[in-house]
């Protein structure tokens, strides 16, 4: 395997550094805004639009690529199995198996009525697997977890995740007003 180490460190720089400022105007936002202690915009949300846009004004991608390929590939992939084990324990432990004949259905119907509905409006299959997935699990990182099983290019994992976490925002921020 030939890595680049400069490359990997400037990806894995970027991405940390990526993570923390999105964190911090995540909260700078929701506080500002909403004056609210949680805020209602994802950190995610802003990792996105953050990436969008130093992706096109700077080519980050040629000189960070095997350190952005790890965090996507190893680093992600690692804190979406924690956060799946931290959940499914704590939540069987404090809920007991009797949670399950509710969780389970309700997953089920939530993909279904999610693919139904991403396919009345065309969305090619991948992207309405991926959708579905992320509304009826977890959000985005169910969608990052799901997307290599479906070989889903990179745009189509994007749309999803930003679609899911545009209307999560919308969702909490119309909650939290009302």
């Amino acid at each position: 395997m030939n890595i680049n180490i400069k490359s990997f460190f400037y990806g894995l720089t970027f991405s940390l550094l990526l993570a923390v400022i999105s964190q911090y105007l995540s909260l700078y936002f929701g506080a500002l805004f909403f004056g609210l202690e949680k805020s209602p915009i994802s950190p995610i949300l802003v990792a996105l639009l953050l990436g969008i846009l130093l992706g096109n004004q700077f080519d980050i991608q040629t000189r960070s690529s095997s350190g952005l390929q790890f965090c996507m590939k190893q680093v992600l992939r690692f804190g979406i199995i924690l956060m799946g084990i931290r959940l499914s324990l704590v939540e069987i432990i404090n809920y007991g198996l009797k949670s399950l004949t509710v969780v389970v259905p309700c997953i089920i119907i939530t993909i279904i009525v999610a693919k139904i509905i991403s396919d009345r409006f065309g969305l090619n299959s991948r992207v309405s697997s991926l959708i579905a997935v992320g509304t009826s699990i977890c959000g985005a990182s169910a969608i990052v977890a799901y997307a290599p099983t479906i070989s889903a290019k990179k745009n189509e994992v994007v749309f999803a995740v930003a679609n899911i976490t545009l209307f999560g925002t919308l969702d909490a921020t119309w909650a939290k007003i009302l």
